[in-house]
C-alpha cells in the first residue's frame, strides 16, 4: 500500500502523463509467495491504488479546519 501512495506521489509533478503502475512482490519461504518473486495479485493492486489516489485528494474537512483556526487567530 505504501509503494503504491509513493509512486503516485512521486509522480504526481508529471499530471500529464499518464502511468500503469505494475507491482511485484517476494516474501520469505512462510509467506503468501514462499519465496517466489510474483506479480502483486490484482486485487491488492486495485486495492493499493485505490488507497493511494484517496490519500492525494485533498481533505476538505481539515481545509475547513485550517481556515477557522486562522480566521480565528486573525480575529484575536
Amino acid at each position: 500500500m505504501e509503494a503504491a501512495r509513493i509512486i503516485y506521489v512521486a509522480h504526481e509533478d508529471s499530471k500529464d502523463k499518464e502511468f500503469e503502475l505494475e507491482m511485484t512482490w517476494i516474501s520469505g519461504l512462510d509467506g503468501p509467495t514462499k519465496g517466489r518473486h510474483e506479480h502483486v495479485p490484482q486485487d491488492l493492486l486495485e486495492e493499493a491504488e485505490k488507497a493511494a489516489k484517496k490519500s492525494m485528494e485533498p481533505d476538505d474537512e481539515e481545509d475547513e479546519e485550517q481556515q477557522e483556526q486562522q480566521d480565528q487567530t486573525m480575529q484575536e
